[in-house]
């Protein structure tokens, strides 16, 4: 199944580079029914395969666990976590965990 997402132009080009293979989202609703060997349209112009599915409680552990390079490319993990923390509260971050998306 095909799923249509979107992200910030500029990231855009990070997949088109294959630079990026993590994409991150927060755990609840629509994405929970997501499964490996779906597929995302991105931007509506790119297509990437869902070859796994990580679920953590934090962005702390996820941070701690995968390549902060294939999440975001040229920037650090502490850059990363306070970028997450700017979009995600806690609250949210609690109530549904944080999910990571591998793409090929």
């Amino acid at each position: 199944m095909q799923h249509k997402i979107w992200v910030k132009r500029h990231i855009v080009g990070f997949f088109q580079e294959n630079r990026k293979s993590l994409e991150i989202r927060l755990g609840g609703g629509f994405f929970r029914s997501i499964k490996v060997g779906d597929s995302f349209l991105i931007n509506g112009r790119i297509v990437k395969r869902i070859v796994a599915i990580r679920n953590y409680e934090n962005l702390e552990l996820m941070l701690r666990s995968e390549d902060s390079e294939k999440i975001y490319p040229g920037i650090s993990r502490a850059q990363l976590l306070n970028l997450f923390r700017e979009i995600y509260s806690h609250d949210q971050v609690r109530r549904g965990g944080v999910l990571v998306f591998q793409l090929s």
